[in-house]
């Protein structure tokens, strides 16, 4: 159902601050990166951390449209009770330990791509956040806890983004912004084999036959099924007496 509200649907809904500040966390990091490619030098630290605070101040001031007629427009950005402010700040802090500890040990050599290709027919589509000189695909995360091994394993978005570059292996390392205690980055390094790209593509085959259905269909007894979790929540939930 998050599909059709999404993308068929094109419904706005407001996103939820940790967003915002991965958004914002990505876009200042490819402009050190991009920097590097461009001028073979990182920019300074100020303009890097100008980006992170324009892209957040941006995505403040916008507002969704309710209703035209009646100019009824609600925030863009939902931080759920949580203090927005020290959100920035925590963003802002693992941007300067990314800058001055990861960033100068990658020699980039393309950044924020956006890849395509056909599979059985299917378009594809993938915006991968960088590559290195050696190939490796790199995926910037920001995150409350560090991946689990379970998760690793399940992990889904790197044997699509091998599939869509025409891998046969893949190696990606997962460059992790912890906002913990004590906030650091953790470089998270996992392969994908041909098998497991071709197992992904038998899944994206599988939903890609159901959108072609036109027939979309909740799913209520995940965890996502909540006001909390589904920002869609109120455009397909029925009330319940039980």
């Amino acid at each position: 159902m998050a599909y059709k509200f999404r993308y068929i649907d094109k419904i706005r809904t407001p996103i939820n601050g940790e967003l915002l500040r991965g958004d914002a966390y990505h876009k200042a990091v490819a402009h050190a990166y991009t920097g590097i490619i461009i001028y073979k030098e990182k920019p300074g630290i100020d303009e890097v951390i100008q980006v992170y605070t324009d892209t957040w101040n941006k995505r403040l001031n916008d507002r969704i449209i309710i209703d035209e007629g009646e100019e009824l427009s609600i925030p863009s950005v939902d931080f759920k009770g949580k203090d927005s402010g020290k959100m920035k700040d925590d963003g802002e802090t693992l941007l300067k330990i990314y800058y001055n500890t990861i960033l100068p040990k990658i020699i980039p050599a393309e950044v924020e791509i956006r890849k395509t290709t056909i599979y059985e027919g299917i378009p594809l589509i993938a915006y991968v956040d960088l590559i290195d000189w050696g190939g490796v695909v790199i995926d910037h995360k920001v995150k409350a806890r560090m991946f689990s091994e379970a998760e690793l394993q399940k992990d889904l978005q790197s044997s699509v983004y091998g599939l869509i570059l025409g891998m046969n292996e893949l190696e990606l390392h997962f460059h992790t912004a912890l906002t913990v205690k004590e906030p650091h980055i953790e470089i998270v390094p996992i392969k994908r084999t041909r098998d497991d790209m071709d197992w992904v593509g038998k899944l994206i085959v599988s939903a890609w036959r159901q959108i072609e259905t036109g027939i979309f269909s909740p799913s209520p007894a995940g965890w996502w099924c909540s006001p909390d979790q589904c920002p869609f929540w109120g455009h397909c939930h029925i009330p319940r007496s039980f």
